[in-house]
């Protein structure tokens, strides 16, 4: 029995600094797929989800699922960015606190409640993975069958007030040609050469659920 309450203790005090976020937001950015002086602007949804495994230190792990429609006018050539896609992260990162943590005392949960509440400024660097839903981009040179499925880095930044609302900046290269144009025109006019896309979100975010 006393060794059974021993390990009991012992597994609360190794988690009893754990949190975790569930949150929603809108944004919206750039969606550059190689072009010349015309750059597609994206607009779009995510849910994400960051668990803190002790916010006594700041290391965390998030994934996130988001969903953005890509656009644009014509551009010298005629061709226009139609397209929709999903996009799903999954992220290690570093949280660190706006204030100063070094309130004291004799109830360990009120410090981790604390903590858990203060200000943050998130960093955080991951995988992505994202897909082609709908393709509509037209105009001269296009083809919509080379949009195909891509993989990546994905760079964050985010902070997080006091009232449930954050803001965030992400930007994520793409090992594939998103639009599907084609080269067109000739030595100084080409463009869309390279098979690399860079998408640019800034946004705000909303917590549902913080524990």
């Amino acid at each position: 029995m006393s060794f059974t309450n021993m390990s009991a203790q012992s597994s609360v005090h190794d988690i009893i600094g754990e949190s975790y976020k569930l949150s929603g937001g809108i944004h919206s950015g750039i969606f550059d797929s190689n072009h010349a002086g015309n750059y597609p602007l994206n607009i779009g949804v995510l849910l994400q989800y960051n668990y803190y495994p002790d916010i006594r230190n700041n290391l965390f792990f998030g994934g996130e699922l988001g969903s953005f429609f890509a656009f644009s006018g014509s551009d010298k050539y005629g061709r226009r960015t139609r397209d929709v896609f999903i996009d799903f992260t999954f992220y290690p990162g570093i949280s660190i606190p706006l204030e100063k943590n070094s309130k004291t005392s004799k109830n360990p949960g009120k410090i981790i409640k604390y903590l858990k509440d203060v200000r943050r400024l998130d960093f955080s660097l991951g995988f992505i993975a994202i897909f082609p839903t709908r393709k509509r981009s037209e105009g001269s040179g296009v083809n919509n069958n080379s949009i195909k499925p891509g993989i990546g880095f994905s760079a964050r930044a985010s902070y997080e007030l006091k009232d449930r609302i954050g803001i965030f900046l992400n930007v994520s290269r793409i090992n594939k040609d998103l639009d599907g144009y084609a080269v067109v025109g000739s030595a100084p006019n080409r463009n869309n050469e390279f098979s690399v896309t860079y998408i640019y979100k800034i946004g705000v975010m909303y917590n549902f659920i913080h524990k």
